[in-house]
């Protein structure tokens, strides 16, 4: 709304050359599932790519560059699209540095905004940060991209693409996954198998790509051809316990699985589908060891929910009662999910019954950066601060507590999935409290007069304090 005029607009901020706007982290449809203040970083960067270029940086590189200021705040903020870029890299349609510009229409987009933060990585790695600033500047002067590359990298652009291809190998050749099986490459394995029918790597790739396409028919065909060219097939296997899966036949989906890992057949999906069967039949340990399985195919996975093999295999630890090894495991995962409000909730909650403050503070603040409207974090930071003597920086949390409306405040609405539900409380109670500690810690820096009239506004409330709180009111009052 506050973008364009009315609802509706897909992006969480938008710059107009020196003036930014952003989705608020109190959207209903949106509440904590994206972080401010990565936002705001990521926009106010465009602010710079256009002074600096006069208004004539392509999209691929002021986003690429955006992108890369998102993990300069913090490595976790990484989109980690490795799934599809692995997808895209098997396919050969990794987008040319010439042509990344149209991966900015339509359902690449998203696609565009990653590739093009990959690439500013690497040129940063391989050529060093300020020629990507001399690369910007250069489109302020009406040079066009192959002339860029030529005179600031050294290289045209067709051999940047070369270089380029082999840091995206290193980054996910060595990943397990079943890439997803574009149209092109589709009709290239169609050729492949009409030139020579005995082409088993090109019917496993035209089974799978079948399967993704619920073309059950022309998948089997594939198969059965398969099951008499090569009869044990690893990856065959697997694709017929996927199938059988669909089916809901999970005795069948279980041994077919069972063949295709000891056939050699091995990926994160067909992993983490037997991890589901073997804790559904109670073999929580057996499913241990297939999810640690799992995150070998993909050690950086960030995906949330039942799907994550991190969540999984915190969930199968905390059952056999190995706690502090399922707590380790959420925090490699948050290492790659930046996102997950409740479960850095989680793990502030659990280190602070440990009593580790500085563990609790940190999962805290990473919580705070996708939803600050919430009292009851910020006076358990002010909390925190205060124990490291920090007291500017606990009043200020407690000027944000005061300051937060009770109409968006999170300690007084429902709980975070997987926490209690917060026992409602007296708002003007909350506003009491706050403002008797902010009063102490005026009076404590020396602001006398600042505290008096704090405190005088907490006793104006009219509210019944509890013997601790009523005590330290008189004190301020004295």
């Amino acid at each position: 709304m506050r973008t364009i005029g009315y609802q509706g607009f897909g992006a969480l901020g938008a710059c107009f050359g020196c003036f930014i706007t952003s989705v608020s982290p109190t959207a209903p449809e949106l509440r904590t599932q994206f972080s401010w203040r990565v936002t705001a970083r990521h926009e106010f960067s465009h602010v710079l790519h256009l002074v600096l270029s006069r208004g004539r940086v392509p999209r691929w590189l002021t986003e690429g560059l955006a992108v890369y200021e998102e993990l300069a705040m913090d490595p976790s903020n990484d989109r980690r699209m490795e799934r599809e870029l692995h997808s895209y890299w098997k396919n050969g349609e990794v987008f040319p540095v010439s042509e990344l510009n149209t991966a900015f229409r339509g359902p690449t987009i998203l696609f565009g905004y990653y590739q093009g933060g990959l690439i500013v990585r690497h040129i940063a790695r391989d050529f060093g940060f300020p020629k990507l600033v001399e690369i910007v500047k250069a489109f302020g002067k009406d040079m066009g991209t192959e002339a860029i590359f030529r005179k600031i990298l050294g290289i045209t652009s067709k051999e940047y693409d070369r270089r380029f291809l082999t840091y995206v190998a290193s980054k996910v050749g060595s990943l397990r996954l079943v890439p997803r099986i574009h149209e092109k490459w589709l009709q290239r394995l169609l050729l492949r198998v009409e030139k020579n029918p005995k082409d088993v790597e090109a019917r496993v790739l035209l089974a799978q790509a079948f399967t993704q396409r619920n073309n059950e028919v022309d998948a089997g065909t594939q198969i059965a051809a398969l099951k008499k060219l090569d009869p044990d097939n690893g990856a065959i296997y697997l694709l017929r316990a996927q199938l059988a899966l669909r089916r809901k036949d999970l005795r069948e989906a279980r041994k077919l699985f069972e063949l295709g890992f000891s056939h050699g057949g091995d990926d994160f999906d067909s992993r983490m589908a037997y991890v589901r069967i073997l804790e559904k039949a109670g073999r929580k340990k057996k499913a241990l060891e297939q999810v640690e399985r799992a995150i070998s195919c993909w050690p950086t996975c960030p995906i949330s929910g039942n799907g994550s093999p991190f969540a999984t295999k915190a969930r199968l630890l905390k059952a056999l009662g190995k706690k502090d090894e399922a707590l380790r495991t959420l925090e490699t995962y948050v290492r790659f999910n930046a996102r997950d409000y409740g479960v850095y909730r989680y793990l502030a909650r659990e280190f602070r019954a440990r009593g580790q403050w500085a563990k609790e503070k940190h999962y805290l603040m990473k919580a705070r950066d996708i939803d600050p409207f919430d009292r009851g974090l910020h006076e358990r930071l002010a909390d925190l601060f205060l124990r490291e003597g920090k007291e500017s920086r606990a009043l200020f949390l407690l000027q944000i507590a005061l300051a937060t409306p009770l109409t968006k405040d999170r300690s007084s609405q429902k709980a975070v999935p997987g926490l209690k539900a917060p026992k409602p409380e007296d708002p003007k109670r909350v506003e009491a409290r706050i403002r008797i500690r902010i009063a102490e810690i005026l009076e404590s820096s020396g602001d006398g007069d600042g505290a008096r009239a704090m405190a005088k506004k907490a006793r104006d409330l009219g509210v019944e304090l509890d013997s601790d709180f009523a005590e330290r009111l008189r004190k301020l009052l004295r």
